[in-house]
């Protein structure tokens, strides 16, 4: 017992398409190795992310649709932590490159202070700046900074 699959129209429109040539589905269907060139645009493209999320794991997976979309095949996953690693570390240097201006020699110390145990709150002063304890209201966070 056969059963058709596609009706008559069907079948026709299929045949109405161009011809692909073999040349061109190999082209369109294969994956290259990885070169230099998009190693370097792959660092490129990790640092820019690097510099927005600070997720290792989010980092490996944006690098692996990076490649998937560049039709470039993955290299080994060691590398590709590796150059995770470099680009959180490239990101971290850039980020103090561009806020080192800002701490003044009053303003370093103030933003150390943050991370101190306090004994009296039972934590640092920046867990106290968590959105869910202070809900969001100025007068709340004001409260909590001077405390």
């Amino acid at each position: 017992m056969a059963t058709r699959v596609f009706s008559d129209e069907e079948l026709e429109a299929l045949r109405s398409f161009p011809a692909i040539g073999k040349d061109e589905l190999i082209r369109c269907f294969t994956l290259t190795s990885a070169k230099s060139l998009e190693l370097k645009e792959l660092d490129e493209f990790l640092l820019a992310r690097a510099m927005e999320h600070d997720s290792p794991s989010l980092l490996f997976r944006l690098g692996c649709e990076y490649l998937r979309s560049a039709k470039v095949i993955r290299p080994g996953v060691v590398t590709l932590l590796e150059k995770v690693g470099t680009a959180r570390q490239a990101a971290e240097g850039e980020t103090h490159a561009r806020v080192a201006h800002l701490l003044t020699g009053e303003r370093a110390p103030g933003l150390d202070g943050l991370l101190v145990f306090d004994a009296k709150l039972k934590s640092s002063r920046l867990t106290g700046w968590s959105p869910g304890r202070c809900r969001h209201r100025p007068t709340a966070w004001a409260a909590r900074w001077r405390s």
